[in-house]
């Protein structure tokens, strides 16, 4: 990826999965960004989702909590059904 904030880096996605039903759902997702990123990534949250907390935001349409942590030097960003 390459951003103004940071330059060019490297986007890592985790995904948590669960068996319901013999269906694999994929219920969790988690974005790993430098900290740098933290200010585009509340914007954007703040531009489509109801803030429910600090950094954490809802999507009433679709039940997906949104979640910004800050983890050593990594800004990130968790979102599924919690």
């Amino acid at each position: 990826m390459r951003t103004k904030a940071s330059g060019v880096y490297k986007q890592f996605k985790i995904f948590g999965f669960k068996r319901i039903a013999n269906d694999d759902v994929c219920f969790l997702v988690l974005i790993l960004e430098p900290l740098s990123e933290i200010n585009n990534n509340i914007k954007m949250l703040d531009s489509k989702f109801v803030k429910i907390g600090e950094l954490k935001w809802k999507d009433y349409a679709t039940n997906i909590v949104y979640r910004i942590e800050i983890k050593e030097d990594l800004c990130v960003l968790s979102f599924g059904f919690f």
